[in-house]
This record gives structure tokens, C-alpha cells and sequence, in this order.
């Protein structure tokens, strides 16, 4: 198999088409997996602060010290899943455009000659940043409890 077009088969074309679906498909899932997960911890890590701190006088160790820290946990597991599956679809993003390149150049070469509204690898605000950054909020907030629970002893 040939990366020149005009010497692949059409089922070497196929090939490269359904591989470079394959990659956009699993960056797909990636996003979606970490959306399920942002919206699990977030769901879990509201609900402890309505059940577990409706009353700052009666934190106890469990509620005062246990519960954050297991809500910490959890949101720092989430902020370290959402860089490993931005590492994976920035993975399946390079396959997906070698896959283009190999079976259309001169698609691959349009899309990239038109600049991107702004670099997704420096930019603050995207997606998967958004979420950390609202996980590090729980985790702030989180940490108060435990703050307020060590004056109270």
C-alpha cells in the first residue's frame, strides 16, 4: 500500500477512510467519557456538600474531614482523567489527519491552510480546562470544611 492516491486500490482508500472514521469516532467517546465523568464527580461532590454541611457546628471527623477529602480525591481523579483522554484524542487527531494526508493530500492540505479561530493547546477556555477548573473549585470548597472543622477542636 502506497501513501499516493492515485496508486491505492479502492479498498486501500476504503481502508484509509474507515481508519480515519475510526479515529474521529474514538475521539468521540473520549469526550464523552469525560463529560460522563465531570458530571458524576460534580453530582456526587454537590450532593455532599447539601447532605453533609447543611450545619457547620455539628461537623464531626466524618463529615468534617472524611467527606472532603474523599470529595478531593475524586475530583482530583477526575481533573488527571481529563488530561489523559485530551492526550488521547490529540493521538487519535494526528492519526485521523496522517490517515487524510495518505489517502487525500490535498484535503489535508485545505484543512490545514484555514487557521483555527484560536490555538486549543494555549487556550484557557477550552473544553476539557473548563472542567478542571471547576473541579479545582470543588476541591477548594471541599477543603473548607476541614479548614472550619480544625477551629472548631
Amino acid at each position: 500500500m502506497t501513501n499516493n492516491p492515485s496508486n491505492q486500490h479502492s479498498s486501500d482508500k476504503e481502508d484509509f477512510r474507515l481508519y480515519y472514521q475510526h479515529q474521529y469516532d474514538r475521539m468521540k467517546e473520549l469526550e464523552q467519557q469525560r463529560l460522563i465523568m465531570t458530571n458524576v464527580i460534580v453530582t456526587i461532590s454537590v450532593l455532599s456538600f447539601s447532605l453533609a454541611f447543611t450545619d457547620i457546628s455539628k461537623l464531626n471527623l466524618v463529615s468534617g474531614v472524611g467527606l472532603p477529602i474523599v470529595v478531593i480525591i475524586a475530583n482530583l481523579i477526575a481533573i488527571r482523567w481529563n488530561q489523559r483522554t485530551r492526550a488521547f484524542i490529540k493521538m487519535h487527531q494526528k492519526r485521523a489527519h496522517a490517515a487524510l494526508d495518505a489517502i487525500a493530500p490535498e484535503v489535508e492540505a485545505l484543512d490545514r491552510s484555514i487557521p483555527k479561530p484560536f490555538d486549543g493547546d494555549k487556550d484557557i477556555f477550552r473544553r476539557p480546562a473548563l472542567q478542571n477548573y471547576l473541579h479545582v473549585l470543588l476541591i477548594v470548597v471541599s477543603a473548607l470544611p476541614i479548614l472550619l472543622y480544625a477551629k472548631i477542636l
